[in-house]
């Protein structure tokens, strides 16, 4: 969150957090759906469980680029390489773009 409150980019920049309302003094929202603006880009960094979830939020939210930097999925076990098929899943069913 500093890198991107303090690099000076002129663009909006939104964050989410389902536990707190404001981290380091900057208003968070408990889900992707709830930003009141329309986002291009969204960038995970959850546990990897949790990010099916997040990506569902995004795809929901009509987010079209996703950057994933969560361990935990192909590289680990079979558990990690079914979130992967899940997360690729998702975004083949709302378009969405992803990175990791």
């Amino acid at each position: 969150m500093k890198n991107f409150t303090q690099l000076g980019y002129a663009g909006k920049v939104y964050f989410v957090n389902i536990d707190k309302p404001e981290v380091l003094g900057v208003k968070t929202y408990q889900s992707v759906i709830q930003i009141p603006d329309s986002v291009d880009l969204a960038m995970i960094a959850t546990p990897a469980k949790t990010v099916p979830e997040v990506m569902e939020e995004c795809g929901k939210a009509n987010v079209k680029g996703v950057i994933i930097v969560s361990a935990g999925f192909n590289e680990t076990e079979s558990t990690g390489k079914a979130l992967e098929e899940k997360i690729l899943q998702i975004a083949r069913k709302y378009g969405i773009r992803v990175r990791c």
